[in-house]
């Protein structure tokens, strides 16, 4: 831990200004530290191991993420290959403060199924084996996505129509809705802007996690990398380039 911990300290470092930009999501998704694996969520997908809050950096971890007290996560399906993705709506990027990119999202039934499979509905392999994101205290969580799609996987074999139809529709136009569940803060988006920036570039959309800390979760043993990471890092859990 403590090798992989002082590599990605000094990459992080040399990576210049931090912020919600197609260069650093490109240059997180293509890390290449040994002994650091991308988490290969699903088949043919990856989730960033690292949150860009915004000119800061912080690895995916419980005690990391603890300290912070992150109270959101926005998960955005991007394929950087077609330039899609939420990061390319100028809307979004104001308003995003806690981030995370899932890379090569297709336009594929079974990789949008898979997408809003582990990252909405919370049923994938990924949950049951509790790394990453699964360990988090997540409350409610928020979908934005297109009609069209929503059409196309709710199908038998897909996202399970039981599932869908506990959902609380929260805001819809022409093409797009917001989907929640379970308990989430009052929405402060231009969700008209952001799906009319998200349809030039054909991009899917996003998930937002929400979180809810207590005393409780504060009183676990800390993880060998937390404790690796906040000894090579001045006892912070993020990384901050001017």
């Amino acid at each position: 831990s403590k090798y992989i911990v002082r590599e990605i300290v000094s990459f992080f470092k040399n990576l210049g200004p931090i912020g919600l930009k197609k260069s650093l999501i490109n240059e997180l998704a293509n890390i290449s530290i040994d002994g650091l694996k991308v988490n290969s969520t699903y088949q043919k997908s990856s989730l960033c191991s690292f949150l860009i809050m915004e000119n800061t950096l912080v690895p995916l971890d419980y005690d990391l993420i603890s300290n912070m007290k992150v109270k959101s996560i926005y998960i955005d399906a991007i394929n950087l290959g077609k330039d899609r993705g939420s990061f390319t709506s100028p809307e979004f990027v104001k308003n995003c403060n806690s981030y995370l990119s899932v890379e090569q999202v297709s336009d594929a039934k079974s990789s949008r199924t898979l997408f809003v499979r582990s990252f909405f509905e919370l049923q994938d392999y990924s949950w049951r084996i509790k790394n990453g994101l699964s360990v988090l205290p997540i409350c409610g969580r928020r979908l934005l996505i297109k009609k069209s799609d929503v059409d196309d996987i709710t199908t038998p074999g897909n996202v399970p129509k039981t599932f869908w139809n506990r959902l609380l529709c929260e805001w819809s136009n022409e093409s797009w809705v917001l989907m929640s569940i379970g308990n989430v803060p009052k929405i402060d988006l231009d969700l008209e802007k952001i799906t009319s920036e998200l349809n030039k570039t054909h991009s899917f959309g996003f998930v937002c996690c929400y979180l809810k800390w207590s005393e409780m979760d504060e009183k676990k043993e800390h993880s060998i990398f937390s404790e690796a990471w906040l000894n090579e890092n001045d006892q912070l859990s993020f990384v901050e380039n001017a």
